[in-house]
């Protein structure tokens, strides 16, 4: 009987150890439809590697990231970004820079990295739309790296504002975005093969 008193004893020990650190959870100014004012960010992990394509949706937007180690050992990016509510969509180079057409207006996006080691990618965030009197803008900073089994990758901005003029009216946002994209393949898939 002691016998199964002791074993109890060390699986209850043992299921209250964590096998990682805890998890973080971010503060985010004003509430979503949910009522939520947090978001839980998971721990960074080693696992895994950047090559490949990773994707990330909701009901708004579909976005691509494809991911390749350059011959000097550096991670590289190209995004592809799909709007699902209005028919802007664009692909960047291997650069990270987009220019395409909205409206019949010019739009610049970029995404580059600043660092990009075998464990965290991180760089600038620039995005430009203007429409005559109307305009978007979004600039930040961010970080990513990859969480869980070394299958997600944690796209977390630093600094971020997003601006939108109608008029002479304009609005911010500051909330700082957190997406986890999903590893889908240790390819370059085409974009008609990923799983949205």
């Amino acid at each position: 009987m002691r016998a199964f008193s002791l074993l109890g004893a060390a699986l209850l020990l043992a299921s209250s150890v964590p096998l990682h650190s805890e998890e973080e959870v971010v503060t985010q100014p004003g509430r979503d439809a949910m009522g939520h004012a947090v978001v839980v960010v998971p721990q960074r992990t080693d696992a895994g590697s950047w090559d490949g394509t990773w994707v990330y949706a909701n009901r708004d937007v579909r976005y691509a990231l494809w991911l390749r180690t350059n011959v000097e050992g550096r991670p590289e990016a190209r995004i592809r970004y799909e709007s699902t509510s209005s028919p802007e969509k664009f692909e960047t180079g291997w650069d990270g820079r987009a220019t395409y057409t909205l409206s019949g207006q010019p739009v610049t996006f970029a995404m580059l990295f600043e660092r990009a080691d075998a464990d965290v990618l991180a760089g600038t965030w620039n995005w430009d739309a203007e429409f005559g009197r109307s305009a978007r803008k979004e600039t930040g900073t961010f970080e990513a790296f990859r969480a869980g089994d070394g299958r997600a990758l944690v796209l977390r901005f630093r600094s971020y504002e997003r601006s939108v003029r109608k008029k002479d009216v304009v609005r911010s946002t500051e909330a700082l975005p957190i997406w986890t994209f999903r590893k889908v393949s240790k390819r370059q898939a085409l974009w008609d093969e990923l799983p949205f």
